[in-house]
């Protein structure tokens, strides 16, 4: 869209033709551009308000269901890497009312702990669904995500042999410029097992052997935030759209605690879906 000296336009039309929400606030004078000839106009610049935090959106939106909400979809189940392999549900839920982010979302991971393997859940069951719900989640709540502890994938500060892997898919690609990860709400889960070395991956199908993944982000070193339900941020310079997105987490804040334990992962984008 240009505007020519002769012409006008409104507000909702710089909205409607650029995709830009209405609850994103723009004034008049932030529009750069205006001006020129109708022989040669200027293209109006949106630069200065893309560039703000506010045109980014969590993913999945609050109207997402806490992590004992989801459907246990085990018709359906992927095969986890445990010592022991059993297949592990794919968590599912539907947002059908909400600003943005309409659709199904499906969270599922290599390893849960204490799962079922019905479509209940265990009193104790910390599924992938709970990474996902925006809430920190405590003791026998199913709205936070520990692994199989048992399967002892971490040892003595070293990488995982196994990673634990967390995935999501969203109902449309999205660019993801930014996530936050928060340490779980109670005192069960103490900071040892709050990640410290991960890779985040971007897909287009949950079948991608690793080498087809893209790496959008490689953290190392991370201490925990240091309180219960504290969140630590990460900004990345990704500029693709990807349905999928998979954190792979490699070591924990421990020398001896085989678990990573994860209160909830938010994701933004600057797609308003």
């Amino acid at each position: 869209m240009v505007l020519q000296a002769s012409g006008t336009i409104s507000l909702s039309q710089i909205r409607s033709e650029y995709g830009i929400a209405t609850n994103v606030p723009i004034s008049l004078s932030q529009i750069q551009g205006w001006g020129g000839t109708p022989s040669n106009p200027n293209p109006i610049n949106f630069s200065s308000f893309y560039s703000t935090s506010n045109t980014y959106f969590n993913y999945p939106s609050t109207a997402i269901g806490s992590g004992d909400t989801w459907t246990k979809d085990i018709t359906n189940a992927i095969l986890g890497d445990t010592n022991t392999p059993i297949s592990y549900a794919i968590y599912k839920y539907t947002i059908s009312t909400s600003n943005y982010a309409l659709g199904s979302y499906s969270a599922y991971a290599n390893t849960v702990y204490t799962y079922s393997a019905s479509t209940s859940y265990n009193t104790n069951e910390w599924p992938p669904s709970g990474a996902f719900d925006k809430i920190a989640g405590t003791t026998n709540t199913r709205t936070g995500y520990t692994n199989a502890i048992a399967d002892r994938y971490f040892t003595n500060n070293t990488d995982a042999t196994k990673p634990v892997k967390l995935w999501i898919k969203f109902p449309k690609p999205i660019s993801v410029r930014r996530y936050i990860l928060m340490a779980r709400g109670d005192s069960s889960a103490p900071d040892i097992q709050f990640p410290s070395k991960w890779n985040l991956y971007g897909g287009f199908n949950s079948n991608l052997t690793l080498s087809e993944w893209t790496l959008l982000d490689s953290q190392s070193g991370q201490s925990a935030p240091g309180t219960f339900g504290g969140t630590k941020t990460y900004n990345i310079t990704n500029i693709n759209k990807y349905n999928y997105y998979m954190l792979s987490f490699i070591r924990n804040n421990s020398s001896s605690v085989n678990g990573v334990s994860i209160g909830d992962i938010s994701y933004y984008a600057s797609d308003y879906v």
